[in-house]
């Protein structure tokens, strides 16, 4: 009953000695030991890239720019004498006319540049399971990056109530928009999306895995019986368990 007593005479029912936080929890009556530190690390790793996306592919594992189809440079151009052939018929169904273009212009189908920006949006990641909030990061590697073209990576926050804006990443960086370390992710999600522009030759930049790291605050649970609890958002001194993120 002692460390009771002491913890009512504090202020706010909480006794802070440098990083570390101690807090009366009448549900279990017991003392909660708090670090402001990195605990569980839940992680979330894609590079697969299932979900909702568009003008995107998966080519061995990693996504990148769907070409855009297109003809070489020998097109042949016909005045207003030249006639079709009435005994060749085509089928303009297949290949989304190009076989008809071939035929008309002596061309052959070949890849020309990227028109228009490729988007890939990943599903959100449900954050709940981290409990406490103490940092994050996200991640990703360039498998390819031609020069002149871009590949930009955003991120965006539902606090419980509403999604928030896009925000660019940097690639290691925090993810914008989190609440304050200590604050509560129940209830909170994440998810992100990557914008890429092929340069003007056609070469399209590649990402071949996405990271998402968000640690809990480290926290312990001290029983009157002295026995020490791992609440369900701990980590321990000694290890660092990796939790998967949804």
């Amino acid at each position: 009953m002692g460390w009771r007593k002491i913890l009512w005479y504090s202020q706010g029912g909480a006794i802070v000695l440098g990083s570390w936080k101690a807090l009366y929890n009448t549900d279990e009556d017991s003392i909660d030991l708090e670090h402001a530190s990195n605990g569980i690390l839940y992680r979330k790793w894609d590079n697969a890239f299932s979900g909702s996306h568009y003008y995107t592919e998966v080519a061995s594992g990693r996504l990148r720019i769907q070409p855009w189809p297109g003809w070489d440079d020998t097109t042949t151009a016909k005045d207003e004498t030249y006639e079709l052939d009435d005994a060749t018929s085509w089928d303009d169904t297949v290949d989304n006319g190009e076989v008809v273009v071939n035929y008309l212009f002596g061309t052959t189908h070949s890849v020309v540049s990227w028109e228009g920006l490729a988007i890939f949006e990943a599903p959100s990641i449900t954050l709940d399971a981290v409990g406490r909030y103490e940092s994050s990061a996200i991640q990703w590697t360039l498998a390819a990056n031609p020069s002149g073209s871009s590949t930009v990576v955003e991120t965006c926050v539902f606090d419980g109530v509403s999604w928030g804006s896009w925000r660019t990443a940097s690639n290691g960086g925090a993810i914008a928009d989190l609440p304050g370390a200590g604050l509560s992710l129940v209830g909170w999600k994440v998810k992100y999306r990557v914008k890429m522009q092929a340069n003007a030759s056609g070469q399209t930049p590649e990402i071949s895995d996405v990271t998402v790291g968000v640690r809990s605050r480290k926290h312990f649970r001290v029983l009157m019986d002295g026995t020490l609890k791992q609440s369900e958002y701990v980590a321990a001194n000694v290890t660092t368990p990796i939790e998967t993120l949804t």
